[in-house]
């Protein structure tokens, strides 16, 4: 995403890709982006370049949501995508003040955008372990994640899970069982206290919804195995529709106007399975399923 521009292909999709102005240094352009499938061009109303950590994009539609409006509330039929790229655990003990700045940032955002907005996500790189639900001082389990997280929570998972719990948001991609490598969605190395490299791999990256909407989500997870240069998966989740909108009695629960029908990649011949159809759109180049009967692949994600 270190570019900036659109390109558009009616058959595949829209990218855009936003950074930072030229006079900022190239170590702090990071680079933030949105791919929109072709079925949902037609949905695209706008975006807006935040900062070079936070990005919005707003999708029109065609359903009202079932949510009573308050004086708080305007009426709405906006889907807003708030991409984010939080800083690292370094970054922020090298720059509190600058950390700090970027959750008032977010939550300023967030605030807003949830009174123009029938639904709210937030996704992204957030460079912070939640790790394993924790109980409350009550007793309770923490509503803002679900049973399956991974690993301890670090500092920077403690910002966000006060963010989250301020926001009240849900971390969607730890509310499903899976297998830990389909929970991991960083893998990189880092050297001990000995000197020596090990290999890590975290949960660091996720999907939020509001609370109240946290049972619209059927699946969430990660995968692998992709063909562009990165040492993140991709994290994807499966919305249903209707719990947010008062659709009628036949739709499909989409926005989209049907698959396009082409050749090209990333598009999807008719007669393939949905998880086909997923490993293929992915651009996955190893066998899944003789992956996942793998005992010594998971005792590695496990670490």
């Amino acid at each position: 995403t270190h570019c900036q521009g659109e390109v558009v292909n009616r058959e595949v999709g829209k990218v855009i890709c936003l950074e930072d102005s030229c006079d900022t240094p190239t170590a702090q352009r990071y680079g933030l982006g949105f791919f929109i499938g072709a079925d949902l061009i037609h949905s695209y109303h706008d975006h807006r370049y935040i900062s070079n950590r936070i990005a919005v994009l707003r999708l029109k539609s065609p359903y009202k949501d079932n949510i009573k409006k308050g004086p708080r509330r305007q009426a709405t039929n906006f889907i807003c995508i708030i991409n984010v790229y939080a800083p690292t655990s370094q970054f922020a003990l090298r720059h509190p003040e600058e950390y700090e700045g970027f959750y008032e940032t977010l939550n300023k955002v967030v605030e807003d955008y949830r009174k123009t907005s029938s639904f709210l996500i937030v996704a992204g790189d957030c460079n912070s372990k939640l790790g394993m639900r924790e109980c409350t001082d009550s007793g309770d389990n923490e509503s803002f994640m679900g049973p399956f997280g991974k690993g301890t929570r670090n500092r920077n998972g403690g910002y966000f899970a006060s963010f989250l719990d301020t926001q009240h948001l849900f971390a969607v991609n730890t509310q499903f069982k899976h297998a830990m490598r389909h929970r991991t969605t960083w893998n990189g190395d880092i050297t001990n206290s000995s000197g020596k490299l090990i290999k890590v791999r975290n949960q660091i990256d996720y999907i939020m919804v509001s609370q109240c909407y946290k049972k619209a989500v059927q699946q969430a997870r990660s995968y692998h195995g992709h063909t562009f240069s990165s040492d993140h998966a991709i994290i994807a989740a499966t919305l249903r529709l209707d719990v947010v909108y008062s659709m009628p009695r036949g739709s499909t629960r989409k926005l989209g106007r049907g698959k396009p029908e082409c050749e090209a990649e990333g598009c999807w011949p008719r007669g393939q399975s949905t998880q086909n159809k997923k490993v293929r759109n992915l651009g996955q180049q190893v066998d899944l399923r003789a992956l996942a009967d793998s005992n010594e692949l998971q005792q590695v994600y496990s670490k």
